[in-house]
């Protein structure tokens, strides 16, 4: 791995075979010293190899499938450490650090400025192993009492847990890659705020089409009806409240089943603002799949900006979550703790962040 493109090359694991001798010297030079700099500080390998990760790809759109993926995770963190920060300064500083594995980009368009992300086999490509070591913990600073990790605590630690500070106060990012969660309440994002006792759930769907009438579309499949059919049947049994007892427990809605649907634009390096997207409730959700839902030319159900318009953007959403005003009420949190400590399973990816204050709740003494 070299230094190419800040000495203005193409990337690429080695120079061009016509370039002259003399300046494949520096290239040379610059591979022997970071030779010797992993050797002589082997623990931050991770950070020097991210850095010229940013350096290398900054200016490229990264496209395929994982990047697809990535995607969702990013926005998914931003969008919580805006939630917990309640601005974006705390998303920019650590979405701007962010950089993937460089030997797993590959296919590089100058022209366009485009390149592909191809993960190897058995490789790990979540979006937290990209950030800045800085904020990754080998230990979690919280009390999980809200989750039963103990059986997946190996395995969560091995990938990290990024933790996030304001005065008392503390957000703790789990990337769990599980199996029936998804199944069983449709989510990849899950936002546990304890002083509230509220869960926000939120889907992310891409936006894949786009066309001179819509713009960016998307068309809902049967994976959708699923998930909405599963948020449905909770909300039908665990429903609303007819009384609160404190402050505390209102909610403008008390629905925490939420949906964003993000234009699939790829994902930049050290890109640190968040996709213009639609947070669709599950309320409107439903309508929008009626008959009385918004329909393409050949008469199936279609979603875009244009035709769905009272979608909540994400500044509207990062306030309504930070203030508590949106979110499961507290007797539907006690019934999802059991639910999400129980489906916690292998399978497609999972961001937990819970948000605590440290004020009102012990940490651990041995807390980072």
């Amino acid at each position: 791995m070299s230094l190419q493109v800040a000495c203005g090359h193409p990337p690429g694991p080695t120079p061009p075979a016509d370039y002259a001798p003399s300046l494949r010297s520096p290239w040379r030079a610059a591979d022997e010293t970071l030779s010797a700099i992993r050797r002589l500080r082997p623990n931050h390998v991770g950070e020097i190899d991210r850095l010229i990760s940013l350096a290398t790809i900054t200016k490229y759109c990264l496209t395929g499938e994982s990047a697809e993926i990535l995607l969702q995770e990013r926005e998914a963190l931003g969008i919580a450490l805006d939630i917990f920060s309640g601005s974006n300064e705390l998303r920019k500083d650590v979405l701007r650090t962010w950089a993937p594995i460089l030997d797993e980009v590959r296919n590089y368009n100058n022209a366009e400025k485009t390149a592909k992300l191809s993960p190897k086999p058995g490789g790990s490509s979540f979006f937290l192993s990209g950030i800045s070591k800085r904020h990754i913990q080998e230990e979690s600073a919280i009390q999980h009492d809200l989750f039963n990790w103990d059986n997946e605590k190996a395995s969560l630690h091995s990938m990290g847990i990024s933790t996030f500070r304001q005065g008392s106060r503390i957000l703790e990012v789990v990337y769990a890659n599980k199996n029936d969660l998804e199944k069983t309440l449709g989510v990849d994002l899950i936002y546990y705020n304890k002083a509230f006792h509220f869960f926000v759930l939120v889907q992310y769907k891409l936006m894949k089409d786009k066309s001179e009438e819509e713009g960016y579309y998307y068309r809902p499949d049967s994976q959708l009806r699923d998930e909405v059919s599963r948020m449905n049947a909770f909300y039908k049994k665990y429903g609303e409240t007819e009384s609160i007892k404190t402050h505390k427990e209102y909610r403008i809605n008390s629905d925490g089943f939420f949906f964003k649907l993000v234009p699939n634009k790829g994902i930049q390096a050290a890109s640190e603002q968040l996709i213009s997207g639609m947070y669709l409730t599950r309320k409107y959700m439903n309508f929008l799949l009626g008959d009385d839902g918004p329909k393409g030319k050949q008469g199936g159900a279609l979603i875009s900006f244009n035709n769905s318009p009272r979608y909540v953007t994400n500044t509207e959403f990062v306030n309504f979550v930070n203030r508590g005003w949106v979110g499961s009420n507290c007797e539907q949190s006690d019934i999802l703790c059991e639910l999400i400590s129980s489906f916690l399973k292998a399978g497609q990816a999972v961001l937990v962040a819970t948000e605590i204050d440290t004020a009102k709740k012990p940490v651990k003494s041995d807390a980072a």
